[in-house]
């Protein structure tokens, strides 16, 4: 057989093969019968070019694909999507076996991790490990190290009054601070940065692409971690380089604090961190090695950054773009006795009806994921008339029950209210999932509710915050990032540049105007550019300060409906007018020094004017002569 030959039999055998694979796929494989698109049947690239050219569409395509199919149907060759609220109850349950689909998990290069990890068995170990750490009664226990964030955030948002910053930012270095603390048991202090390390928080939610890329072309994900990080550091941008220098750091503290933990005693509080927890645990000891421990560090404290971040972004842009939510929490809030401080606690938040409605309305329009949560059982399972083969990858979307318009009238309206108690809050609870439900509900759930209670109420009570420049929709799912992928992203902000050009000249004229008077009195040089220094500087901050406050005032009067990745900061009218006086006390102490100027003019001026009529000296004067002679003479 010659080469061509065998070119031409190799050729013809792959032809084959796949014209037999797509074939059994449409007519002879156990899901054939489930409708769908036959593309997707017959293989995965059809979800391929959802999620890599279209950049994480296939959750919405998967809503089209309902409406058009009905309530379940095929998306894959080898997985069903199910939506109908009643089948949820069925599928994420705490009986029987479940694993997760490893396609789609196996993705993140994490396979042995509580997050990640698809094994019901390996899972179910793993978990007990560390799930009581991530108890609500340790959450409770840890109130003083959330409060201190969240003052120590409050703080840095009092010193930047009167300026405009990065809110989402903020949040998210807000969060990242609080699931290290509780994790490795350091805070990193990302709430110090200049800019809240905001390009760690755009690579963070950049992530989702490298997961939605490893999905399809299996060999990217294990090409880019083999890559060794000095290499990255040298042709990566700012974000993932700033990514780069904290997953360092995070193994570095992992490191130190895992032989810490290993040196203490096991019942000692050491740092109180997951770590402790894992090497004093029942795990074997086969599972408390390095690169498991930090396995578990690096999955849960990435799931505990943005997922977190994103439902704050979008409540608090929600409750200062509607003064309605902001004036009826305002009310609850203050009706805690003592007011809000570090005694209230996160029991008496928990109280507080409407703060409550507004948090689940905020996870129910941005729960922790919004990538589809397939499970696979060993046992058969049926909707309807329909029989799931076991073994069969199937799952929901909790976004898309979320937003579901049978359970929730205007969906994507943000509408606490709904969940004020009433008959049908029961039934919405019944599939109201924004950590997951069932085995692998999410292991940060309560240290999730208690970050979302303590902020809010401390933003709420202390500040007010002008939303401008976008809609509600930026902060709407976007794309499929696993977590929910905004237009917005983390920004929830945008330098405000108006009338910047005519500031700037008024600005340089209020300046220079002092000049022209100080330069012709008899005083050294040194003397003349000090005073002229002290009165621009305060004549400067006299109209500066009129200017922004009425500036402040005019953006409230506009402000109307929903507005958004532009938070202004309001500095309040108080502080305004303190500059206001304290440069007016400048220039009223600066007046004594121009009486000798003063008098001279008004000297030279009286002289000329006598001379020219030498009639006036031999008249007697009034003040009201003086004064009148005074005023036609200036005029």
């Amino acid at each position: 057989m010659d080469r061509g030959m065998a070119l031409s039999t190799l050729v013809a055998a792959i032809v084959t093969y796949y014209v037999s694979l797509v074939f059994y796929r449409l007519f002879f494989h156990p899901l054939a019968v489930f409708p769908g698109p036959k593309l997707a049947a017959i293989s995965r690239w059809y979800e391929a070019y959802y999620d890599v050219v279209l950049k994480g569409q296939y959750t919405r395509k998967i809503a089209d694909l309902h409406r058009e199919y009905g309530p379940i149907i095929r998306i894959s060759p080898h997985e069903l999507h199910v939506h109908d609220p009643a089948f949820f109850g069925t599928l994420y349950r705490v009986d029987g076996r479940w694993d997760k689909y490893t396609w789609t998990y196996d993705a993140f290069g994490a396979k042995s991790s509580t997050v990640f990890g698809s094994d019901h068995d390996l899972h179910k170990t793993h978990r007990r490990a560390i799930a009581p750490f991530f108890a609500k009664t340790k959450v409770l226990g840890r109130q003083e190290m959330l409060r201190r964030n969240t003052k120590k955030l409050s703080l840095r948002m009092t010193s930047l009054i009167g300026t405009t910053f990065n809110l989402g930012a903020a949040i998210s270095a807000f969060t990242r601070d609080n699931i290290n603390e509780y994790v490795i048991g350091k805070s990193y202090n990302e709430t110090d940065h200049k800019d809240f390390n905001v390009a760690l928080s755009i690579a963070s939610q950049g992530a989702g692409v490298f997961w939605r890329t490893t999905k399809h072309v299996r060999w990217f994900g294990p090409t880019m971690r083999a890559m060794p990080i000095d290499w990255a550091m040298k042709i990566a941008d700012d974000g993932t380089k700033a990514f780069l220098r904290y997953v360092q750091n995070s193994e570095r503290d992992t490191q130190d604090t895992m032989a810490a933990a290993e040196a203490s005693d096991p019942d000692s509080q050491y740092q109180n961190s997951m770590i402790h927890e894992m090497v004093h645990s029942a795990l074997p000891s086969s599972e408390k090695t390095f690169d498991h421990i930090f396995e578990e560090v690096a999955t849960v404290t990435s799931a505990g950054f943005e997922t977190t971040a994103n439902v704050l972004r979008l409540i608090l842009f929600h409750i200062y773009a509607n003064d309605h939510i902001l004036q009826m929490l305002r009310k609850e809030l203050s009706s805690l006795q003592p007011a809000i401080s570090e005694t209230v606690t996160l029991r008496q938040l928990e109280q507080l009806p409407y703060l409550t409605a507004t948090i689940k309305e905020g996870l129910r329009l941005s729960p922790g994921i919004a990538s589809r949560m397939a499970r696979i059982t060993n046992q058969e399972l049926y909707y309807n008339n329909w029989r799931i083969p076991a073994g069969t990858p199937t799952g929901m979307t909790t976004i898309l029950l979320h937003t579901d318009p049978k359970l929730y009238p205007s969906p994507l309206r943000f509408n606490p209210d709904r969940w004020i108690e009433s008959p049908e809050t029961q039934s919405l609870d019944a599939v109201f999932a924004p950590f997951s439900s069932g085995t692998r509900t999410c292991l940060g759930i309560h240290l999730a509710w208690a970050e979302i209670y303590l902020l809010i109420a401390e933003l709420v009570q202390n500040f007010n915050f002008i939303i401008k420049d976008a809609t509600a929709s930026d902060f709407e799912l976007e794309m499929d990032n696993f977590g929910i992928g905004t237009k917005a992203g983390c920004n929830l902000t945008k330098l405000r540049t108006t009338f910047s050009a005519l500031w700037t000249f008024s600005d340089l004229t209020i300046v220079l105007l002092p000049v022209m008077v100080i330069w012709r009195l008899q005083m050294t040089l040194r003397q003349r550019i000090g005073l002229v220094l002290l009165m621009s500087v305060s004549l400067f901050t006299t109209a500066m300060s009129i200017l922004r406050a009425v500036g402040l005032n005019h953006i409230a009067d506009q402000q109307s409906g929903p507005t958004a990745t532009d938070v202004q900061y309001n500095a309040s009218l108080e502080i305004l007018w303190a500059c206001l006086e304290q440069a007016c006390v400048i220039l009223m102490g600066c007046v004594p020094s121009l009486r000798s100027v003063v008098r001279l003019e008004i000297t030279k001026s009286i002289s000329s004017s006598l001379s020219k009529d030498p009639a006036l000296l031999s008249r007697q004067f009034s003040s009201r002569d003086w004064s009148s002679f005074l005023l036609r003479h200036y005029r």
